[in-house]
């Protein structure tokens, strides 16, 4: 039995530059999300908490996507922590290195979203909608 060699061929866009994901910095155990929506104004406003375990000790700060949200504030186990939000990333500034231990992060938070969350509204054409 003869087996054929095959010649690696690259797996990209000629041109294209590399995404990698950012490095992982901690785990979540457990989401717990508390909702409001307002229909009218076709906007959400809520609390997210997550337990979340640290990957590696020493961790100072927390990065989440937060793309298109107002943050209203973030707590680390129950106490206020320093934040700052470009519209896109939510940096979360740590008092000090996080222990391999779970915590509970809460981010309040309000948006209106343009994607993943639709209000559908009756119209002329559709009063039962």
């Amino acid at each position: 039995m003869a087996f054929m060699a095959r010649t690696k061929v690259p797996f990209h866009i000629p041109g294209s530059t590399r995404h990698l994901p950012p490095d992982k910095e901690f785990h979540s155990e457990h989401i717990t999300i508390q909702l409001k929506v307002d229909l009218e104004k076709k906007q959400i406003s809520g609390a997210c908490k997550t337990r979340l375990v640290p990957v590696r000790e020493g961790i100072a700060a927390l990065h989440l996507d937060a793309r298109e949200m107002r943050i209203a504030g973030v707590t680390l186990d129950g106490a206020q922590v320093p934040f700052e939000h470009d519209g896109n990333v939510l940096t979360v500034s740590l008092p000090g290195p996080l222990a391999t231990a779970p915590h509970e992060l809460r981010v309040d938070y309000s948006a209106e979203p343009r994607h993943g969350v639709y209000f559908v509204s009756p119209e002329k054409e559709f009063p039962d909608k």
